[in-house]
């Protein structure tokens, strides 16, 4: 349970509020093709035929993510509303879900968005998504209150059909915006749902999707200063009031959930408060263009706002409420520039920016022939640890003489570069250390690198395994450590990262290998992970010959109301216990079935747990649905769980 609380105050940061719909519907008719929706590829086409994002919001698939459509599942329900009538033309849109206990933040990335709309009796139809993925559902209508549908757990080679999506009339704020004299004021109101997600993309195409999606809503007052806002999701929101010449007002968070479908919020709008001051190099001179983010620290409900300077270097921020505000300038080839703590009705106010460091050298092969294209990748070398840090900064190169500069590194910071080129190993630079002006002479003289070969097979019947991984880390390497709450953290010894699947007959081959002493680890979903230790010199190869999986520990099973209904798109914890050693925690999304299924464990005692939909949605986790389970190498437990109302 202890570890049940600790996901639940972390799935307050990161999922999405909403509801669901637990039930579990009929088929119904084919729908005919849906155009590609929102700023993702189009599940229906062939991934090849998924281009780069220029615009016009399509987005590339990565080689190896063809994969994931080569055995793609179904999924098809329909939306009705509260009389039990089919909604047409109702959006339902699906993002790829964290399957983790607790996802990696470091390898975050904008999600796609899937789309399709319902057809005349209401019927909505996905026919190829990524094989194994675990999907959030959300459902849209102008008519209606948007709400969150039932979670989405893609099944490889089956078409899955889901319960209806209900939509209602759904919540409803209203109130008034006035002065701190009680006059009515002409004011612009928005409510936004907060986002339990880390998103990661461009914030203003993500704003406009919300508004598309009834995520962000906005009305203005009448002439009494009053405001309505209908048909709102369930959630917790932010709700915002501003009019010229008066600070914004805002009441956060606004909780929409239980049956309480009305809430009143009066916003009262004081005195407008205007911030402002001047951005200036080093040399005192100004800086044009400097985007000035303000962040009101004292009182809550937090406030921000963004503004640029102009050829002055002077900005101006106005609207704002009374408080005591953090202030951040940054401006193409400059650091971050701050002042903590600035009393609102300040107008100048001073931040200076120092000029970004940089680094300067020449890329070669062994023989000392310049390597023309080539991507830098810069770390940070930290203090107190051996290991590098990320910087998330990474350039690509294509000069004939090997040459790279950059002018992109915070100054007082010590770092490495990594070197990738094709035909290469990853090599690192020496280190260096910035301090206000361009480093010059640092080489790198790349490493051919090792060659791995081998053969990856089954103990249980001697067959090649096809799509296994094997990746390379280094000598110090400890997989029960290796993970944190928040994913896999850096390598203990800075090895880069490097990783081959092997092909249908089992074989891989790996080129360009980071030499010296190496931990390989060769990982397929149904098996225990493999571990050896080699040493692999530059230029060498190395046939580390058949290397034979144990089969993991299987559990699955069906999770069921208490009704004794199959419980589709609820959620399944799986946690190893401490005393087995090292961390070891798996969620699951249950498909249209309740069923779920967690594969190559290895022997010991897990805790099983599981919620339905609306109970994460609302974050309520009912005692009682927890159970122990003993997992045997090569065996196949099988649970069932029932979920107290």
């Amino acid at each position: 349970m202890a570890a049940l609380v600790l996901l639940a105050a972390a799935w307050m940061i990161f999922l999405a509020p909403g509801s669901a719909d637990d039930g579990i519907g009929s088929e119904g008719p084919s729908l005919p093709e849906q155009p590609v929706a929102l700023g993702g590829p189009d599940p229906e086409v062939a991934p090849s035929a998924v281009h780069t994002d220029n615009g016009s919001g399509r987005i590339e698939l990565e080689p190896d993510r063809e994969a994931e459509f080569a055995t793609a599942g179904g999924v098809r329900g329909s939306v009705i509303n509260s009389q039990g009538n089919p909604v047409p033309g109702a959006s339902v849109v699906l993002n790829f879900r964290p399957t983790a206990a607790f996802f990696d933040l470091s390898s975050l990335e904008p999600s796609p968005l899937f789309r399709r709309t319902t057809n005349q009796e209401g019927i909505y139809q996905f026919k190829r998504l990524p094989s194994g993925k675990e999907f959030e559902m959300w459902v849209h209508h102008e008519n209606y209150a948007p709400t969150q549908g039932i979670p989405v757990s893609c099944v490889p080679g089956e078409e899955q059909v889901l319960g209806p999506v209900v939509l209602g009339p759904g919540y409803r704020v209203y109130g008034r915006v006035s002065d701190t004299g009680g006059n009515p004021l002409q004011a612009q109101v928005r409510i936004e749902l907060q986002s339990r997600t880390a998103r990661a993309g461009d914030p203003a195409k993500q704003a406009e999707n919300d508004r598309a999606l009834g995520r962000i809503v906005y009305t203005a007052t009448d002439k009494d200063g009053g405001y309505e806002i209908p048909r709102l999701a369930q959630g917790v929101w932010t709700l915002t009031a501003t009019c010229a010449g008066f600070g914004a007002g805002r009441i956060m968070p606004v909780v929409l959930m239980g049956e309480e479908v009305q809430s009143r919020q009066n916003l009262e709008l004081g005195p407008e408060i205007v911030l402002g001051g001047v951005v200036v190099d080093a040399n005192g001179q100004p800086v044009e263009g400097a985007k000035v983010s303000v962040s009101r620290t004292r009182p809550r409900p937090l406030f921000g706002a963004d503004t640029l300077t102009g050829k002055d270097g002077k900005f101006l921020v106005e609207g704002l409420p009374e408080g005591v505000y953090g202030v951040a300038a940054r401006a193409e080839g400059f650091s971050f520039g701050r002042a903590p703590r600035v009393d609102s009705g300040t107008r100048d106010l001073k931040i200076v920016l120092e000029a970004l460091g940089g680094v300067s050298g020449r890329v070669t092969d062994p023989d000392g022939r310049a390597v023309s294209k080539f991507q830098v990748e810069a770390l940070r070398i930290n203090r107190n640890t051996a290991q590098y840090g990320f910087t998330g900064k990474t350039w690509d190169f294509d000069d004939p003489n090997g040459n790279f500069m950059i002018q992109d590194l915070e100054n007082g910071r010590s770092f490495v570069l990594l070197v990738r080129s094709k035909g290469f190993a990853p090599t690192h630079s020496a280190g260096f250390y910035v301090e206000g002006d361009i480093v010059r002479g640092v080489d790198v003289v790349l490493k051919f690198g090792g060659r791995l070969t081998g053969t990856v097979t089954s103990s249980v019947d001697g067959k090649g395994l096809a799509g296994v991984e094997i990746s390379l880390h280094g000598k110090d390497y400890d997989p029960n450590v290796a993970h944190s709450l928040f994913g896999a953290g850096l390598d203990p010894n800075n090895l880069p990262s490097t990783s081959v699947k092997s092909g249908k007959n089992g074989a891989f081959l790996m080129e360009g290998a980071f030499p010296g002493p190496i931990m390989v680890q060769v990982h397929h979903p149904s098996f225990l992970p493999y571990f050896r230790s080699i040493s692999l010199g530059d230029g060498s190869t190395l046939d580390m010959g058949t290397l034979r999986l144990e089969p993991g520990g299987v559990v699955e099973g069906t999770v069921y109301s208490a009704d004794g209904i199959p419980l589709a798109g609820g959620r399944v914890y799986l946690s190893r216990r401490s005393q087995e050693g090292g961390f070891l925690a798996k969620t699951a999304t249950l498909d249209a079935r309740g069923h779920f299924r967690f594969q190559g464990l290895p022997a010991g005692t897990f805790d099983l747990s599981a919620s339905s939909a609306k109970a994460e949605a609302t974050l309520l986790f009912p005692p009682g649905v927890e159970k122990q389970v003993f997992v045997a190498p090569g065996k196949t437990s099988e649970v069932k769980l029932t979920v107290p109302r």
